[in-house]
């Protein structure tokens, strides 16, 4: 931060000079202060030596704010300011999926808002209260039946913003399914597992333990009314952070939560992927622009346009790479792991669609008796009805190549996008 001296940011009083920087320093954060030589004088006109070593005047500011949580699994943030909510993959022992996400509310006995009626709705209400919270929530992480060769699932996270102090949240596990599967109606609400009791008698799903630093350790029992109570099904840890969210991450963790929004940059964007499968059909992952988070293009709704329609759209939207403008495919063989790297336009919306054990080159060509089948992140546009995409950490997809019928382990193909951080080399 740079303060211009003779602004109103600087004050004297006598012989104590006061600088008030035009915004709030950032909690838990390390400060130092340099001062230009002869910028300020005394009355007699002598100029200050300044300050040029920035290790004789630096501090640290004190963190604002806390993330508590009461003896119901209640968590709440105490003090003043903003904070990310950042979610950390640990371990599990579970034998199929599960999405852990959370949502907030009004007060400690889990009030909420419709958002489509207004209606204030608490956990009594059962199937109704799941609906409004969901649509309303936060999609944190996902945790694989069995994980592909090389990948490692402790390197998942996720980053969400707009938090604040006084703010309570509930955290909330889907058994075997994802959130847009419930919001669709293809999963049934009572698959979702919320771990806060509200002071009920009801059993307890989620054991909490209180980590150094402000960190907290989810460990869930993911079967409705216990299972075996072995709590290690999905491990993950929870803590407020200065760290900003990931590039791309915007409308992560919404329904659907599998896009990359670059709305709020400009020019070109480099970035790497990483696919990995474990899978027998040869599938290919491609992205492709929207207008909106909802998956609108130009006139074609995934929820209400024909599925052919939709497709040739997105298929006129594939994302291609700049420089060389080939179409960027992701994919890789049963078993590995395939890298790569591209430069796209930034400035838009992107969301990935998967062809099923087939080839862009079959959707393309004139022969329409080979076209492969495609799904897309809105359940809608699929036809199969089914959420065949689930996000597993910030910028990082799973897909599952089988319908409902199918094994849901939204392993056989992952794809994970790293953009540089913008202001480092």
């Amino acid at each position: 931060i740079e303060i211009d001296v003779t602004s109103d940011a600087v004050t004297i009083d006598g012989n104590t000079v006061t600088i008030n920087p035009p915004a709030d320093l950032e909690s838990f954060t390390d400060y130092n202060v340099t001062i230009a030589s002869g910028v300020i004088q005394d009355l007699s006109g002598n100029a200050f030596a300044g300050i040029s070593n920035p290790t004789i005047w630096n501090f640290t500011t004190e963190k604002t704010t806390e993330l508590q949580v009461n003896d119901d699994g209640l968590f709440s943030i105490s003090g003043s300011g903003t904070a990310n909510l950042k979610a950390q993959f640990v371990s599990k022992d579970a034998t199929f999926t599960n999405e852990v996400g959370v949502f907030a509310v009004n007060d400690d006995q889990g009030t909420i808002v419709d958002p489509d009626t207004n209606e204030s709705l608490t956990p009594d209400d059962g199937d109704a209260y799941i609906q409004a919270a969901l649509k309303q929530s936060q999609i944190l992480l996902s945790s694989l039946s069995s994980n592909p060769n090389d990948f490692d699932p402790t390197e998942l996270s996720r980053t969400v913003e707009g938090f604040s102090g006084g703010d309570r949240m509930v955290f909330y596990l889907v058994s075997d399914s994802t959130t847009d599967a419930v919001l669709n109606g293809e999963t049934s609400a009572e698959q979702v597992i919320l771990g806060a009791t509200f002071d009920s008698d009801a059993f307890e799903p989620l054991r909490i333990t209180s980590e150094s630093n402000g960190k907290f350790n989810l460990s869930w029992e993911d079967q409705v009314g216990g299972g075996d109570e072995s709590f290690d099904d999905v491990v993950l840890s929870v803590q407020l952070t200065d760290e900003p969210i990931a590039r791309g991450t915007q409308l992560q963790g919404g329904s659907p939560g599998e896009l990359i929004d670059l709305t709020g940059e400009s020019g070109l964007v480099d970035f790497n992927y990483t696919v990995h499968r474990e899978a027998v059909c040869n599938n290919e992952v491609y992205f492709y622009e929207i207008d909106n988070a909802d998956g609108l293009m130009g006139s074609f709704d995934p929820n209400s346009a024909s599925q052919a329609d939709y497709l040739q759209a997105a298929l006129d939207n594939v994302v291609r790479d700049a420089i060389t403008g080939e179409v960027i495919k992701m994919t890789a063989d049963d078993g590995a792991t395939q890298t790569g790297s591209a430069t796209i336009e930034a400035g838009s919306i992107l969301a990935p669609m998967m062809i099923l054990n087939g080839t862009l080159d079959q959707l393309t060509d004139a022969d329409t008796s080979n076209d492969p089948e495609v799904y897309f992140p809105y359940m809608g546009a699929n036809s199969t009805g089914f959420d065949h995409m689930n996000l597993l950490g910030d910028n990082t997809f799973g897909f599952v190549d089988m319908g409902s019928n199918g094994d849901k382990d939204y392993n056989d193909l992952i794809v994970k996008i790293d953009f540089p951080t913008i202001g480092l080399a």
